[in-house]
């Protein structure tokens, strides 16, 4: 209901734009016909042309609909950036059209010039266009007419949210306070307390009564039902459980019925677990066929001189699900003997430090450049872990932090990575402060809700990076 505003001026918007790109298309063809003779008396392939044209603007749906409260304020900023996301998905989808269909014979310097005269009118178009639909096609008794039940810090909170409603030709009449008495909040006036519904809704001519909190009793909220609906309102609800756990929610249907979650989970689709062990696969293969042999040569002649003792340091860390598995990682520092329990467990809470004796000369090379990291691509192949995900920690560590950090163990939801979202942004290393921990795993969470992947192109992108500029925290 509230959404569907926006999502209709979404769409009339995008119609428009590919109905005129089309009339554009057209005229341009003329003339470059009449201006050159590239083409000849062949003329360009029209259902391909304009295909590519719907399917480029239809692509940028969602980026039209989220920017929609932004342009709401119609600044040439926001036209501006949006045009051009619109030009090169117009520019892609004719290029793979082009393609597909062997189309060859169509000039470079056509193609470049209709998608200079489109990035025009696009341009101008998201400048004054959503207005000019959103006025059009709005009339003055459809006007939204907004009244808040709610108290005055929760409205002074909803302040984004109204402004961008404000920006869609939604007017807010004022509040009701729960406790009755207050002032007046984002500048909306305080209307006065829950006695005064009826004739508030009457006066104002209400059209929306939304509920900002619902901690009052059953009988008040049916009070407040029923009055809304019998006076034709539209009665929305804010969800009231993010006020309890703190916490953005997720919601999903199954069954007719509907359900709240904590987390969204990209990677419990198993299209995107096929996509992202390919990935995995076709990044982990060559470095094990043709990386690994040579730098194991290379790091066992070194600890030889230097650290002799087992080529590889194994330690038992959890996976997915917290299920755990041994990590592989080249031995970085001298060697101890000691396997018990109690050393392996000092040894996981002793975190390697800036100039730490423990490591040994090339070792410290090997962790300042992350050539230590390299085995773990056996343990990718081996399914246990990702190329890309969050870092696992010592199991010590995770027992200690999972009592310390709330939504830690949400981490293990995915597959462990050899990189991750925190690592290529710096937070890597040392983490003795509870505050740079709580940082990583707050990176941790967003990767596992946003995956996909074009973001793992990213994090591999800028870890490479690191590997020729280390970090200050690489040690």
């Amino acid at each position: 209901m509230i959404t569907a505003r926006k999502d209709g001026l979404a769409v009339l918007t995008l119609a428009t734009q590919t109905a005129v790109g089309c009339g554009i298309f057209l005229i341009w063809t003329e003339i470059f016909l009449h201006l050159t003779l590239k083409l000849g008396s062949e003329r360009p392939p029209y259902l391909i042309c304009i295909g590519a044209m719907a399917l480029g603007l239809g692509l940028t749906y969602r980026r039209v609909r989220s920017l929609l409260p932004l342009r709401g304020q119609w600044k040439w900023n926001s036209a501006l950036f949006l045009a051009i996301y619109q030009t090169f998905a117009i520019g892609g989808a004719l290029i793979m059209g082009l393609f597909v269909f062997k189309e060859a014979h169509l000039s470079r310097s056509f193609i470049l010039g209709f998608l200079i005269v489109n990035f025009i009118i696009l341009l101008i178009s998201n400048r004054f266009l959503p207005r000019w639909i959103l006025n059009a096609s709005t009339p003055k008794n459809l006007c939204k007419r907004y009244l808040i039940l709610g108290s005055e810090d929760t409205v002074n909170s909803f302040e984004d949210w109204i402004i961008e409603e404000k920006s869609l030709d939604t007017e807010f009449v004022g509040y009701l306070n729960a406790a009755g008495r207050g002032r007046d909040a984002c500048s909306l006036q305080n209307l006065g307390d829950i006695t005064a519904l009826k004739s508030v809704i009457r006066r104002h001519h209400v059209t929306h009564v939304l509920v900002l909190e619902m901690i009052h009793s059953k009988s008040w909220f049916n009070y407040v039902a029923q009055t809304a609906e019998g006076h034709g309102c539209r009665l929305v609800i804010k969800n009231p459980l993010e006020d309890f756990l703190q916490r953005r929610l997720r919601y999903f249907s199954s069954a007719d019925r509907l359900f709240f979650t904590l987390q969204r989970e990209p990677l419990e689709n198993p299209a995107n677990r096929v996509i992202k062990r390919f990935f995995d696969t076709l990044i982990a293969l060559p470095v094990c066929l043709f990386v690994l042999p040579p730098l194991f040569v290379l790091v066992a002649v070194m600890q030889h001189r230097q650290a002799p003792g087992p080529i590889l340091f194994k330690q038992r860390r959890y996976g997915r699900n917290q299920e755990s598995f041994n990590i592989l990682k080249f031995r970085s520092m001298y060697h101890d003997a000691d396997n018990s329990p109690e050393a392996e467990k000092r040894r996981a809470l002793h975190q390697a430090t800036r100039d730490d004796p423990r490591v040994y000369p090339f070792g410290a090379f090997m962790r300042k450049t992350s050539l230590d990291e390299f085995p773990q691509f056996l343990n990718v192949l081996l399914g246990k872990m990702s190329v890309v995900g969050p870092r696992p920690h010592p199991i010590t560590l995770d027992q200690k932090y999972a009592c310390e950090i709330q939504a830690y163990t949400s981490r293990h939801y995915v597959k462990p990575g050899i990189t991750g979202l925190a690592q290529c942004k710096g937070l890597r290393g040392e983490t003795q402060a509870l505050e740079l921990m709580s940082k990583r795993i707050h990176e941790d969470i967003a990767y596992l809700e946003s995956w996909n992947p074009l973001l793992d192109v990213y994090i591999l992108l800028r870890t490479l990076a690191q590997l020729v500029r280390a970090p200050r925290t690489a040690y």
